[in-house]
């Protein structure tokens, strides 16, 4: 008897707790994995960004880094372009004209990887470079060229760790 009412109590209590446990009362928020400081840029590593999540090779955006397409691509030597859009939280783009370019609230940062399908002899991706242009407050976008400067490598022995570069100074 005394078992019967210690296993009664016991499932009572499991499902005591795992009925409260359950509650709605906390709202699950998600939030960007970038953490972008204007100050300290450029990072030393393009994974510094945390632009993208799981191996860099494979360039899935992390949560609101988010991927366009332009209307008429320039051509790169038959090399794809993979293009993101990241923003600060709250921040917003405008609109102003046909004839303008998007306004892009201080912090943007625009991101564009060349890249390579199908390189022989295993039929892979190569990544080329990824640029990203981070827009600042008083002297417009600093432009950054992720890659080598020598002789390229090949890019899974480089993982995360690829260099970050400066750019060209005019952009635009």
């Amino acid at each position: 008897m005394k078992k019967l009412y210690a296993l009664k109590n016991l499932l009572f209590l499991s499902l005591f707790i795992t009925l409260t446990s359950c509650g709605d009362d906390e709202e699950y928020i998600k939030v960007s994995p970038v953490q972008l400081d204007l100050s300290a840029v450029p990072y030393a590593k393009l994974s510094d960004y945390k632009f993208f999540e799981g191996d860099m090779k494979d360039q899935q955006p992390a949560y609101k880094v988010l991927p366009y397409d332009l209307n008429s691509a320039l051509f790169t030597d038959y090399a794809h372009k993979k293009r993101f859009v990241w923003m600060p939280d709250g921040a917003t783009a405008t609109f102003t004209a046909d004839s303008e370019i998007l306004n892009f609230p201080v912090g943007t940062v625009l991101i564009k990887t060349f890249y390579y399908d199908n390189v022989q002899p295993a039929n892979t991706t190569r990544i080329i470079e990824t640029r990203l242009l981070i827009k600042r407050q008083t002297s417009g976008y600093l432009p950054i060229t992720s890659g080598m400067k020598t002789k390229p490598k090949r890019y899974s022995t480089l993982k995360a760790a690829i260099p970050m570069y400066r750019g060209a100074r005019t952009v635009l």
